[in-house]
Parts: C-alpha cells; sequence; structure tokens
C-alpha cells in the first residue's frame, strides 16, 4: 500500500485529495503486498503530479488559468515503478487492483505495517552465502537447493563441533537460523548472503502469541520489530483477505507498540525472562485498543484496580487520562448500606461529595444520599476529605434514616456554639447521645440536655428521646468549674476544667487541639505563669486546686505556658 504525505506548495489541497493507497492482491500466494512510501517518495509524486498538469490552449500559462491534470499517467507511473518490486502474475491481479482514499481509521486501530515482506517472500534465491566466524574469519559456500541449506547448516556446525546448547548462527536481520527445528509448513528456507555465528547467551528469547499460539524466536539485541514479524508471517504463511490488511503489536504488558524499534527497546521484566510479544491480525473497523493518557498531579475520582481490564475502566470511551499516584495516597473504604457493604479504593485526598460517583459505581439505589461515620454515626459534610476522617468504614443511607441536631448554648456552658462546629449537625436516628460527645470532643465539661433541662443518658439512642426526630433540640450545659488558658508559641488556647482535674489531662488535652502527637508527650513540658519572666514547672499529678492554692492564684482562668523542652545534648 501507499500513502501520500508531507505535501506544501500550490498543488497541496490536490495532492491531499489525491493520497491514495494501493493494495495490490497476490492471488498466487493469497497474501496482501504492502509497500511504503517515505518523505523522498512523496516529493517526488508531487514533482511528477506538477509535470502532469495540462493545458491545451495557450502555451504561457496566465494567472488564475485552470489546468487539468492526468491522473491516469500518474496511476500508470506508480504502478510501474512500485509494483514491478514484486513478483507478480499480472494475469491473476488483472482488474483486481484498487486505487482508493484510505479513510481515517479511529483512534484505536493504529497501523504497524510490516516492510518488504513481499519482496523477501518473492526474491530470487542465493546459491552462495557467506558465513563469519567468532574469530572474525569468514568462509563462503556454495548450496544448489534451498531444501539443503538446513542440512548444509547443520554439517558445518558438526565439522566445527560447535555445541548447539552455546553456539548459534544468525542471519542478517539478527535472528537465530533455528536449522534444526521441523518444517512444519513445508516452506523453504530462504538463503541470505551473509550469516553470523553467535554466542546463545548473547541471545534474548522472544514470545511471540499469536491466535492462541505461542512461537519462539532468538535474536540479537539490534533485531527489529519488524524483522521478527516478517520472520513469522513467512513461517506461518499467513493468509489475508482485503480488510485483514494489518498487525497490532503489544508488548507483555499490552501497550501498543506504534513504531518499528529495536527488540532491546520492548518491555521485559528483567534481563533473565523472554520478552513477549502479542500480535493481532486486525480488520479496518475493529476497535482492539485505546489511548491512555499518563499524567501527574491530576486527581481522578475513580481508581483503577491493578487487576482491572482497561475496557472496563473505558466503559464506551476509546481514550482514558490516567494519574500516576504513590500507593499510600489511596485508602480501601467499606460502605455499609441496607445490610451489604462494598469495598471502593479511592484517593485519600477525595471530599465527600464523591458520593454521587461512589453511587454510580457501586450501582445502588439513588436514595443512598448521605455518607456517615461509622465510629460517630454523624453525616459528614460534603467538603470534608476523607483524609482528614481517619476512618475506613462508613455508613450509606438515606434521609429518613437520619435526624438533624441543633445545639442551643446555655449562658454558663464554657464551649462557645458556632455553625461551623456544633450547630445543625445530623446523625443517624439510631445514633446515641455518646456519639455526640466522641464527635464533639470539646464538650468535656458540659452536658447536653432536652431543651427542658432533662438528662439523658449517654447510651440512649436518638430515637430514645421522645423529642422530634427531625429536629432534636439540645442544650450545652457546663459541668465544668473553671477555664485554663494555655499559651504555646503564638498561640492561646482555653479549656474547660473542673477543680479536681489534673495537670496531665489537662497537658493531653492541649497537646489535642494543638496537634501534637500524644507520643510526644514526653517532649514538653507545663510551666505555670506565675512570673511572666520566669515561670514556673509544674507537677503534672497535680489538680487545679492545688496549683490555685501553692501558686495563690485568684485569677478565674489560671494562666499557663507550652513548651517543648530544651535538647540537653
Amino acid at each position: 500500500m501507499w500513502q501520500a504525505y508531507f505535501f506544501s506548495g500550490p498543488l497541496k489541497d490536490i495532492i491531499n485529495e489525491l493520497s491514495r493507497e494501493m493494495s495490490i492482491l497476490q492471488i498466487t500466494q493469497g497474501n496482501m503486498g504492502v509497500i511504503t512510501l517515505n518523505k523522498m517518495d512523496c516529493q517526488w509524486i508531487e514533482q511528477l503530479s506538477r509535470a502532469s498538469l495540462e493545458n491545451e490552449k495557450d502555451y504561457f500559462i496566465k494567472l488564475n488559468t485552470p489546468l487539468n491534470f492526468n491522473f491516469l499517467y500518474v496511476q500508470s507511473y506508480l504502478i510501474r515503478t512500485y509494483l514491478l518490486y514484486c513478483r507478480i502474475n499480472y494475469e491473476h491481479i488483472k482488474g483486481k487492483y484498487q486505487c482508493y482514499t484510505q479513510r481515517k481509521p479511529p483512534i484505536t486501530t493504529i497501523n504497524l505495517v510490516v516492510n518488504d515482506v513481499e519482496q523477501l517472500a518473492s526474491k530470487t534465491q542465493n546459491t552462495r552465502f557467506a558465513i563469519t566466524f567468532k574469530d572474525g574469519k569468514q568462509t563462503k559456500y556454495h548450496c544448489s537447493k534451498p531444501e539443503k541449506f538446513y542440512m548444509q547448516l547443520k554439517k558445518i556446525f558438526d565439522e566445527k563441533k560447535y555445541d548447539l546448547n552455546t553456539i548459534d548462527i544468525i542471519d542478517p536481520n539478527q535472528i537465530l537460523v533455528d536449522f534444526m527445528k521441523t518444517n512444519v509448513n513445508n516452506s523453504l528456507p530462504i538463503i541470505e548472503e551473509e550469516y553470523h555465528i553467535k554466542e546463545k547467551r548473547l541471545l534474548i528469547r522472544i514470545i511471540l502469541e499469536f491466535e492462541n499460539n505461542q512461537l519462539k524466536y532468538f535474536a540479537t539485541s539490534e533485531a527489529t520489530i519488524t524483522s521478527i514479524l516478517s520472520h513469522f508471517i513467512l513461517d506461518q504463511q499467513l493468509k489475508f483477505t482485503p480488510l485483514e490488511t494489518y498487525f497490532s503489536v503489544f508488548d507483555s504488558l499490552g501497550r501498543y507498540i506504534a513504531e518499528d524499534c529495536q527488540i532491546n527497546n520492548i518491555y521485559q521484566s528483567d534481563e533473565q525472562t523472554s520478552i513477549q510479544i502479542r500480535v493481532c491480525r486486525c480488520k479496518q473497523d475493529a476497535n482492539i485498543c485505546c489511548e491512555v493518557t499518563l499524567t501527574a498531579g491530576q486527581e481522578q475520582q475513580h481508581i483503577i484496580d491493578e487487576d482491572q481490564t482497561i475496557s472496563l475502566a473505558l466503559d464506551q470511551a476509546e481514550s482514558i487520562s490516567v494519574d500516576l499516584f504513590n500507593g499510600e495516597d489511596v485508602i480501601d473504604i467499606i460502605l455499609s448500606y441496607d445490610n451489604n457493604s462494598q469495598t471502593i479504593r479511592i484517593l485519600k485526598s477525595c471530599p465527600v461529595r464523591i458520593i454521587k460517583q461512589l453511587l454510580e459505581m457501586i450501582k445502588i439505589n439513588d436514595d443512598h444520599i448521605y455518607l456517615a461515620s461509622y465510629e460517630t454515626k454523624m453525616i459528614l459534610s460534603e467538603n470534608i476529605k476523607l483524609s482528614t476522617i481517619n476512618e475506613t468504614k462508613f455508613f450509606l443511607v438515606k434521609e429518613h434514616q437520619t435526624c438533624l441536631i441543633s445545639i442551643e448554648q446555655s449562658d454558663d456552658a464554657l464551649v462557645a456554639v458556632t455553625e461551623d462546629n456544633m450547630q445543625n449537625q445530623r446523625y443517624l436516628i439510631n445514633a446515641a447521645m455518646n456519639d455526640i460527645y466522641k464527635q464533639n470532643k470539646n464538650i468535656d465539661q458540659d452536658r447536653l440536655t432536652l431543651s427542658d433541662d432533662s438528662i439523658i443518658d449517654e447510651e440512649d439512642s436518638l430515637n430514645d428521646t421522645g423529642e422530634s426526630i427531625n429536629d432534636l433540640q439540645l442544650k450545652l450545659v457546663s459541668t465544668a468549674d473553671a477555664k485554663c488558658a494555655l499559651t504555646y508559641q503564638d498561640e492561646t488556647i482555653t479549656i474547660s476544667v473542673t477543680n479536681e482535674i489534673l495537670l496531665s489531662s489537662i497537658m493531653k488535652e492541649a497537646l489535642e487541639k494543638l496537634l501534637i502527637p500524644l507520643d510526644d508527650i514526653d517532649m514538653y513540658e507545663l510551666k505555670v505563669l506565675d512570673d511572666p519572666d520566669s515561670p514556673t514547672t509544674v507537677d503534672l499529678d497535680s489538680s487545679i486546686d492545688e496549683i490555685r492554692s501553692d501558686f495563690h492564684i485568684e485569677s478565674a482562668t489560671p494562666p499557663f505556658l507550652l513548651e517543648k523542652k530544651e535538647n540537653e545534648n
């Protein structure tokens, strides 16, 4: 086949329209001949096309004069120039060659053309050949018939006392000549002009998969994909129909090989394993591959499982963008719903609002619109990221399975109720009061009551309160005796305390609020600010009452300082 390209100049539109592909059906062999053109060929065709413009009226052409293009002349010239490279019986193909404009193939069918197969199959057989041995010396031989060629190679190896387990012979394409194999297709070997002796350890084992068969080849690292495929086509004596004119070639990872390259550039897991190549004989309308774009830093919501096929990830699309990320950036979350559970792998950085995508992935009822914490049974905000939740189990629930909690702040409450932390929280209706306390850890010295100040047991569920479950009104009542102010670097936090609470508990709560790991508690010390210029380190087993008494603190808010211990070394 041929195709014109790289044209420029005033004839660009004409040449583009005449960009044709020519397929030559060699009926005697049942094969499809393929001819490819390089840039120089296409420039020559352009020059030929310029020379084939005709003007019957005027010798000197005027501006805007219409010209005729002698297509039949150009076509016949191309046929004579390129088709005569092949040995063809024109009686068999008369009236059957085709010139046509190629339909643009879909993105999923990229054509890899195997060059010169027809020329290789139809070339005149050599009767003389030379072998270059390991010492660099070359010996010439004569073989009268192709069917005797393998026997002659075996005789040469016997005379040289070569060990077939360690020594091989390769052809000019750097591919092993396996003269010991059985000829299953009764095809005659092609005698090349020169061969080389190589050590077997220098050859790469290649496994070529084709239509549920595995074919084995050995070649040097300089051998090319097209050379391997040429041997493969000739060995198998493949037959074609006009719609099966090309191969698609893939490596062992399923990646499409679009261009010819040396075999050592094909993926190989390690040097000890074989290079695996998969060859598919394709029709023009077949969709057997897709385009995958690898990006970095583009957040994707759907994690492709390592065992999932690309076709499943694509669905009906022909291309997909895939983000590369560290395995530590993903988590497996378990969604429980309607007595069922589903495990989904997802990026930690994803916000909860991707719940819609999760629903589509697991294909459950759209009525499940809320994601709830497994630990506290609170409905999670859509803007919160999974990485900040530190949970892997969640409930997926419907709206009627939830209730809205409104918390009213009493005058003596030590914790301020704001829109951002405690007002209008939504929980599962089977959540207990203890779940609300777990969610709102800063209510450590306050208590939640019903609007009529009645006490609710921490183990009671919200359903058992006797109140309207659609909008449950709770009141925040203080049980603390005071507050203490704790300064760390440039930040000051307030902690609600009772008189009996120990300073060790205050220090732990301070570390949590300052986002300092509790495992590092021994690296810090707590001081009372009795003297701002020289604070005193305190005993963590002391209570607030003891600190007030020992340091004569009359302020309602005892001041403390948290510092990192100095390095004694």
